[in-house]
């Protein structure tokens, strides 16, 4: 299901999976899902609503308004995904034992939501979609993928660091407070690179944001990001000497061959 293929057929993008199922203390001869099944979804908890019920049982639903999805989807989930995984990917390094603790021991809770890398990753995809501050659709999508306690953890904690917009810093590097946390660093970092591996539009910018971290005393939090941007250098483009510079003992280590613009 994770890989979308059904027989020899893969799925088109547009094709939505979805199960519906009675809960096993209602239905007949119900059981709990499989684990491993289980993880790979977003287990949604839907109330039946009886006043909507009432009010189009007579017409027979042909008049029920539903919202469209653009106004509720974030409109550039790719910027937004490079965000939300710095975020996730900080979270996690700091509070490894949501990462990939095991199942739970009783089955019911086992067929629901709990933290694995494979529901994380999830995680991040559909919260790509979404706008930031759709903060209730993020706190259902979290507790569906990986459970009420990592989920309020998560979002606890992005509440708490009041994390740094990225896209506001390749504007303007200066907001930065290099003495912050360094958890808080550590998440803009991540984000800044996953947004200049996006285009190369970005890459200039996204390289300007970490050479200013070298610059400022946190080579350490900007090094990993740095090696992504320069093995993914937009043809054509040379190093700016400032980055060069900055890292000049990660490439000196290196297999890179680093020839400054300029």
């Amino acid at each position: 299901m994770q890989e979308r293929v059904v027989g020899e057929d893969a799925l088109e993008p547009h094709v939505a999976i979805v199960a519906a199922a009675n809960p096993t203390d209602t239905a007949v001869d119900a059981y709990d899902l499989a684990p491993a099944m289980a993880n790979r979804f977003l287990h949604l908890d839907w109330q039946f609503d009886s006043g909507v019920w009432l009010d189009n049982i007579v017409t027979g639903f042909d008049h029920v308004q539903y919202p469209a999805l653009d106004r509720i989807l974030s409109a550039d989930p790719s910027t937004r995904r490079a965000v939300v995984a710095g975020q996730v990917a900080t979270f996690i390094k700091n509070n490894s034992r949501h990462l990939a603790p095991e199942p739970p021991k009783d089955l019911t809770k086992a067929g629901k939501a709990w933290p694995s890398p494979r529901s994380w990753s999830n995680a991040i995809e559909v919260l790509a979609q979404l706008e930031p501050e759709d903060m209730e659709a993020a706190r259902l999508v979290l507790e569906g993928l990986v459970g009420h306690g990592a989920g309020t953890e998560y979002l606890a904690w992005v509440a708490a660091n009041d994390l740094y917009d990225p896209l506001e810093v390749m504007n303007d590097p200066s907001i930065v407070d290099f003495g912050a946390r360094p958890d808080k660093l550590f998440a803009l970092a991540q984000s800044v690179t996953a947004l200049g591996l996006l285009s190369d539009a970005n890459w200039s910018p996204a390289a300007h944001v970490l050479t200013v971290f070298a610059e400022n005393g946190k080579p350490d939090v900007a090094m990993p990001g740095a090696t992504k941007l320069l093995n993914q250098l937009p043809k054509g483009k040379r190093v700016p000497e400032r980055f060069r510079a900055a890292f000049m003992a990660l490439f000196q280590h290196t297999q890179h061959r680093v020839v400054a613009a300029a």
